[in-house]
């Protein structure tokens, strides 16, 4: 894609015209209070292209780069990874299952302090398999659904994780209050039991620490047995073995 003017924020644009009249030996007034805190409160400029399938949903918003020119930007053929959010922070790795060969679209948005405003588009195109199978492999869309399922379901696992885990910090907290109370023991007797419920719910969700760091067996906990499904979706386009459904 091409952008004639870069998208800048405003402290970059009035950073710009400074710069334009301190050359020319002009003054360069102070912008005031009220203009910096629209500099410092708004959303950075972004442009977006937004892939969707053939039934109209988006599959990847991909950003690009912002400065004036001719750029280009590559889709990896994966969805979005719909994990829970925990801090809030831009994630690493965004990427999730893979996409199915079919017909796609893009189209083109630049995003300014919050409003997105349609740039071009949408363009159609095809994904289609590098090389075929060679052995027989689960249908197209019958793995379409399992892939769908995997995400969803490690959609919501990601979030009873990062609840679970807000929900230990809140208790361990609340005992830690009791013990400099001091004069609570029912109560507090309630948190340390509901400590151990917690530590039974983690267990089950991750395993036994111990038994982990001694690779000793044990029960498998609900992450090993998702993420060994998981791994159908993420490696390749095969599909699922009956054990890992």
């Amino acid at each position: 894609y091409y952008l004639k003017e870069p998208l800048l924020s405003k402290e970059k644009a009035r950073q710009k015209e400074e710069k334009k009249l301190a050359k020319d030996g002009a003054d360069t007034p102070y912008p005031g209070w009220d203009a910096l805190r629209e500099e410092r409160r708004e959303d950075a400029p972004a442009v977006l292209l937004t892939v969707r399938d053939a039934n109209g949903d988006v599959v990847r918003t991909v950003t690009g780069p912002t400065g004036k020119g001719t750029h280009r930007v590559a889709w990896d053929l994966r969805y979005t990874n719909l994990a829970a959010e925990r801090d809030g922070k831009p994630d690493k790795e965004t990427s999730g299952v893979l996409a199915m060969p079919g017909t796609y679209t893009v189209e083109l948005a630049k995003r300014e302090d919050g409003v997105v405003t349609p740039l071009a588009g949408p363009m159609e195109f095809e994904v289609v398999r590098l090389i075929e199978r060679g052995l027989p492999g689960m249908g197209e869309e019958e793995l379409a659904a399992f892939l769908a399922d995997m995400t969803s379901l490690g959609r919501e696992k990601s979030a009873f994780d990062a609840s679970l885990n807000e929900t230990v910090a809140r208790v361990e907290a609340i005992t830690v209050a009791l013990q400099r109370v001091g004069d609570e023991p029912e109560v507090y007797a309630e948190a340390v039991a509901l400590k151990k419920t917690l530590a039974d719910m983690t267990e089950r969700l991750r395993g036994d620490p111990k038994r982990r760091l001694m690779k000793a067996g044990g029960p498998v906990s609900v992450n090993t047995r998702l993420g060994f499904g998981q791994a159908a979706a993420q490696g390749g386009s095969y599909g699922p073995t009956a054990l890992q459904r």
